[in-house]
Parts: C-alpha cells; sequence; structure tokens
C-alpha cells in the first residue's frame, strides 16, 4: 500500500494513508522478513527474522 501511493504520488495523484497501528507499515516486518512476499517458493527459516518461526 506505501508504494503504490508513493508511485501515485510521484504521478502527481493526491493519497491519503490511514493506519491503525502507532507506526505506518509496522505490519510489513511480519510478512517475508519485510519483503511483503504474498507467496514465496524459498521458504527456508533462515529468511525469517522470529525465532519462534516453525516449518
Amino acid at each position: 500500500m506505501v508504494f503504490c501511493a508513493i508511485l501515485l504520488l510521484e504521478l502527481g495523484l493526491p493519497i491519503y494513508l490511514f493506519e491503525e497501528n502507532k507506526n505506518l507499515g509496522k505490519k510489513l516486518l511480519a510478512t517475508g522478513n519485510g519483503c511483503c512476499n504474498i507467496h514465496n517458493t524459498y521458504t527456508h527459516t533462515s529468511c525469517y527474522q522470529s525465532s519462534s518461526f516453525n516449518m
């Protein structure tokens, strides 16, 4: 969402972002080591920051 907003701003379009969390984009840190992987073929435990991740 943030990256889309940046792109639209560069095109001169008005953008408003509303975030429920204290920090914008905080949930992105939990997704694919911050890379927003929706689907990733390479799902090895070393790719994740949390030591509680079990495969």
